[in-house]
């Protein structure tokens, strides 16, 4: 994992822009989709994906999970909002 040495900041309506060398690195063009995940306590996480509708949410959770010391999140900040996602009687990512 690359870390950029840069700090980003929103604009008045809270986007924020992705540095374009990340974007090239990536290969993320106009129109790409990501899912956002709140972490307790953290921050915000992009997980980029193609842009069909994902059922396999429980995945993306266990590798965000596996990848936490990667990120340096912190485990139990995942599992609480694991938690939160769980108790939701409509599951979707976009409420996690």
């Amino acid at each position: 994992m690359k870390k950029y040495p840069s700090t980003i900041s929103s604009d008045y309506k809270g986007q924020l822009v992705i540095p374009k060398e990340v974007r090239k690195e990536l290969s993320i063009e106009e129109g790409a989709a990501f899912w956002i995940f709140l972490i307790e306590n953290e921050g915000i996480l992009l997980k980029r994906v193609s842009g069909e509708h994902l059922s396999e949410n429980e995945l993306i959770m266990v590798e965000l999970r596996e990848n936490s010391d990667k990120i340096t999140v912190n485990k139990s900040n995942i599992d609480r909002s694991i938690e939160r996602y769980r108790r939701k009687k409509i599951t979707s990512l976009e409420e996690i």
